[in-house]
């Protein structure tokens, strides 16, 4: 069944974590998405960030950061 993702997302004010797999329009390539989304102040500050050996999360804004234990 196919659906339409991005008005389902829009839709829904808490998400949370998602996988999404696919392949790009012309079938060609695959692609891999992969989401995070919090409830708390931090989580929603939250991006990720390119390192050499992958990725991690990181403040988007550090002044907002509330408890960097988290």
């Amino acid at each position: 069944m196919k659906q339409d993702l991005c008005a389902l997302l829009r839709g829904n004010p808490y998400p949370g974590r998602g996988i999404v797999l696919g392949r790009t329009a012309d079938g060609k390539s695959s692609v891999a998405v992969y989401f995070i989304m919090g409830r708390s102040a931090n989580s929603r500050n939250r991006i990720f960030a390119e390192e050499p050996d992958g990725i991690r999360t990181q403040a988007a804004d550090p002044a907002k950061m509330e408890d960097p234990s988290l």
